[in-house]
């Protein structure tokens, strides 16, 4: 009987690891043919706006569905060494005007650190559903005063952009700028990351109504 019971919970982990497998492969086809699409996509979604949560209407630079890993690929070597939910901000950056989201990247060719910040976009007034990210700004290193970095914003290159390019490739250019501005630091110097991450978030209902607690 113990022996039967055993092989019955086998059987149910081997199955769930089955599962797990498959929905980790239906993600990333799922994440292949997406971002084909953004590569792809004609270049009048430029033009594409929505709103951030607090009701601002923005462009719509990359989609939402794996977003992050999509600025990743189109950052042509840039690794990404972190996820970023800022609780204060690097010198240099004005908390006021960009959002506390984005990515710290690293350049694979001197190992210079490079900051995206972005605002998450979504349907109707800013209370649907996902649609995409706006970009804020893409930030450098300017120079190190008293072993701390501080940081610029890397302008957009206007410029650049031809009239039949389309989101992907308008990033490709910013973030190709921003690797050439790019300049390493020594890892003495303190970058002024912080980075705690978002709040553990728990959601409970009681007879009061949905009670959310942070952690």
């Amino acid at each position: 009987v113990l022996q039967k019971a055993r092989n019955v919970q086998t059987e149910k982990d081997e199955r769930k690891a089955e599962l797990e497998a498959q929905k980790q492969e239906d993600l990333n086809n799922d994440f292949v043919e997406r971002y084909e699409k953004f590569v792809h996509e004609p270049p009048d979604l430029c033009d594409s706006w929505a709103h951030c949560c607090r009701g601002k209407r923005l462009r719509v630079h990359v989609p939402t569905v794996n977003a992050i890993n999509m600025i990743e690929l189109s950052a042509i070597l840039l690794k990404k060494v972190q996820t970023l939910s800022l609780g204060m901000y690097p010198d240099g950056i004005d908390d006021t005007m960009y959002g506390f989201r984005g990515l710290e990247l690293e350049n694979l060719d001197n190992k210079a650190r490079i900051i995206v910040l972005f605002e998450r976009l979504f349907e109707g007034e800013g209370n649907g559903v996902g649609c995409g990210l706006h970009i804020d700004g893409i930030f450098v290193v300017d120079k190190v005063v008293k072993r701390r970095a501080k940081w610029r914003l890397v302008r957009e290159p206007l410029e650049l952009y031809k009239a039949n390019d389309n989101r992907n490739e308008r990033l490709i250019k910013y973030a190709q700028l921003a690797k050439h501005e790019a300049k390493p630091v020594p890892e003495t110097v303190d970058l002024g990351i912080h980075n705690p991450g978002d709040p553990d978030l728990s959601l409970m209902s009681t007879a009061f109504g949905d009670h959310v607690s942070v952690k």
